[in-house]
């Protein structure tokens, strides 16, 4: 049986499918030297997800949080390894594609 954080990470992973499908982002938007394109994608967030939890949050707004477009990017493992681990590279792919 998965646990609470588990089941609200599958709930806004349903929430930004829906979100990315409909705005038609449906392939790597990082596109760097290696990038899967389309296979294994899966969201960057910009922050770790414990930052989008706070003692108090109701479950639908930790949901809302994890689930914002604005703070995520859909990227393939390569490309989301990248961002990972360089975050001035990460930050500056939401500048770029967020306008943040």
């Amino acid at each position: 049986m998965k646990n609470r954080i588990s089941l609200l990470n599958l709930k806004a992973n349903k929430k930004l499918k829906d979100i990315y499908t409909f705005k038609g982002i449906i392939h790597c938007e990082g596109e760097l030297s290696g990038c899967w394109h389309t296979r294994g994608l899966s969201w960057h967030h910009r922050k770790p997800r414990i930052a989008y939890r706070k003692k108090g949050d109701s479950d639908q707004e930790i949901i809302n949080k994890l689930s914002d477009f604005y703070e995520t990017l859909l990227l393939c493992p390569v490309c989301h390894d990248r961002l990972t681990r360089n975050k001035e590279l990460s930050d500056r792919f939401f500048v770029l594609l967020r306008d943040y």
